[in-house]
């Protein structure tokens, strides 16, 4: 194996993420917590939430915080009419279906 054999993406496990911030560069270390890989991220980036929606972009992993509400939805959609709101939070009414009992 050659040098620039250890610089191919397929032989290189990530031992830094960086993080970019207004045109700057910040690094995060990457530790182990038992078997499981863990980022201690600086100040800065803390997440307030104790969980974390995660995903890959091409290379990058990106972490986002999981919104504890709907409002995120307003930014998206905007509002909505109250006849919607209704519609929405209105249950049908029990239906007797024999049929399915074995499910219970």
């Amino acid at each position: 194996m050659h040098f620039r054999d250890l610089l191919s993406p397929d032989y290189w496990y990530i031992f830094l993420i960086y993080i970019k911030q207004e045109g700057s560069v910040e690094t995060a270390k990457i530790f182990w917590s038992g078997r499981s890989q863990a980022v201690r991220l600086p100040k800065d980036f803390r997440f307030e939430s104790a969980e974390v929606r995660i995903r890959r972009h091409g290379n990058a992993v990106i972490l986002e915080p999981i919104a504890d509400d709907w409002k995120w939805l307003d930014q998206v959609v905007g509002p909505v009419d109250e006849d919607f709101v209704q519609a929405v939070n209105e249950q049908p009414a029990e239906q007797d279906r024999p049929e399915l009992d074995f499910f219970k």
